[in-house]
């Protein structure tokens, strides 16, 4: 079993192939991975043109509840 920082910081390989799959086994840091997926999942509707881009401001708010 690899760690996440370790493959990032190039202690350890990570996938040598496609074919090789990744276990997610904790619940801590999703929010990163859920980051990385959405990252990923724009950057390849953009290449295709697919979809629309929609203004930041309707995603910030103003104001404390």
């Amino acid at each position: 079993m690899r760690n996440l920082w370790d493959i990032v910081a190039g202690k350890c390989a990570g996938r040598t192939s496609r074919e090789r799959r990744i276990l997610f086994k904790h619940a801590t840091g999703l929010g990163i991975w859920y980051a990385s997926t959405g990252a990923c999942a724009l950057d390849r509707a953009r290449a295709r043109g697919m979809g629309r881009e929609l203004p930041g401001e309707m995603f910030l708010q103003d104001m404390v509840p």
